[in-house]
């Protein structure tokens, strides 16, 4: 679904729990939500702010920023958010090694729910309820995915196929 620039996508979806089992057409709509989402998004955009942050010198202040200043009853705070710059260097530092955590933890997930993950009894396969299903512990994960990907040695491939098509 294209968005005009500037404009969310709400989430809004049509399911009603009519069983304890994910029905065929309640996955397709949360697959289709999942993928519409564009998840890949919210690392790139992270990853340009950032880049930005760490390029720029701004020091919000109640001048250029009464608004926010107001909001939270720090008008005449001038100093408030100030910072040095190699104080900021180092926060932007740990923010990208986070990121980075992040999608590395986003992507194994995804591998799993495409290559390891086993529907409950009863349930249709989704890919976002193997992702919200997948164990808590990252070497399970890990471990799960392993034991599938060395089961078979096409199913990276498969994998790479499949993710191809919703580029």
């Amino acid at each position: 679904m294209a968005l005009a620039p500037g404009r969310l996508r709400c989430m809004h979806l049509p399911i009603q729990a009519q069983a304890t089992t994910l029905t065929p057409e309640q996955a397709k709509i949360l697959d289709d939500e999942f993928f519409v989402s564009d998840p890949l998004s919210h690392f790139s955009s992270r990853a340009s702010m950032l880049l930005e942050t760490a390029r720029s010198s701004y020091e919000a202040n109640p001048e250029n920023e009464p608004e926010f200043f107001k909001a939270l009853g720090l008008d005449g705070a001038d100093s408030a958010l100030g910072f040095d710059t190699q104080h900021r260097s180092v926060q932007v530092a740990i923010d990208a090694l986070s990121l980075r955590h992040q999608a590395a933890e986003a992507l194994t997930r995804f591998i799993y729910a495409r290559v390891a993950a086993t529907p409950r009894p009863g349930d249709a396969k989704s890919t976002w309820l193997a992702i919200a299903d997948s164990p808590t512990s990252m070497i399970k994960v890990i471990e799960a995915n392993k034991a599938a990907l060395d089961a078979d040695p096409h199913r990276f491939l498969q994998l790479a196929r499949s993710a191809s098509r919703y580029r």
